[in-house]
């Protein structure tokens, strides 16, 4: 019926059908296969290669958390033989200063010293000259939104951070979140409490270098049980 359809259309005027020429097959000679065949080929090489480097970034990362973990507990066990020291020694470079974490949002990262690209990219880092952790100072740490800090995303108002470091585990409780503007560097001062905050690029999900950052600032929760109280106050 259709193609009574087609036929009867012609009596309206309707111009004469033309059936298209056949394919050229000529134009398909070895010289364009091969062509094609290299430029497929170089697609799969990039697209493997791509894939090795993810890998190879991912298990770098997780051996240097899972190694970084053994640090800090190794740290814990030594500090704990032998008597506290009123003095606050800096962290050193390359140093493993705090394992973080966030419960309620399952992040879990540790935390080293330097907040340069190759640092961030085995875990968060502690912007060096900030505060350490259950002292009075600010404790500024770094980390990228699409990797450790994903799910910053989640934080709210009132979820606990804890900060173990090799003299003791501190609580943080989180006061407040902006997005703020990468010149914008009031919320990485000095604080007359002590004081945490973490930074990462905004918006999570922004393809390309991020125009805003993400801050996150929390307070400690109570005074350690080895910190004297003089220590806190503003």
């Amino acid at each position: 019926m259709l193609h009574s359809l087609l036929q009867s259309g012609n009596e309206y005027g309707y111009p004469p059908r033309r059936h298209s020429p056949p394919p050229d097959w000529d134009s398909y000679s070895p010289a364009k296969a091969a062509v094609l065949h290299g430029i497929k080929l170089a697609g799969w090489t990039f697209g493997t290669l791509a894939l090795a480097y993810v890998g190879w970034v991912a298990g770098e990362a997780t051996v240097h958390q899972h190694l970084s973990r053994e640090t800090l507990t190794h740290l814990e066990q030594r500090h704990s033989q032998r008597a506290p020291q009123r003095r606050v020694r800096l962290p050193a470079p390359e140093f493993q200063l705090a394992d973080l974490d966030i419960p309620r949002i399952g992040l879990a990262v540790m935390v080293s010293e330097g907040t340069d690209e190759g640092t961030l990219r085995l875990g968060a880092g502690h912007l060096p000259g900030s505060g350490v952790p259950g002292r009075v100072g600010n404790v500024v740490i770094a980390g990228h939104r699409d990797t450790f800090f994903r799910s910053l995303r989640q934080i709210r108002v009132g979820d606990t951070i804890d900060l173990t470091s090799p003299d003791g585990t501190y609580h943080y409780r989180v006061e407040w979140t902006r997005i703020v503007d990468p010149e914008d560097t009031q919320t990485l001062g000095p604080t007359s409490t002590p004081a945490l905050t973490l930074v990462t690029c905004y918006p999570f999900r922004y393809v390309g270098s991020a125009p805003e950052r993400f801050v996150v600032r929390a307070f400690l929760s109570a005074p350690h049980p080895g910190i004297q109280e003089k220590r806190f106050g503003s």
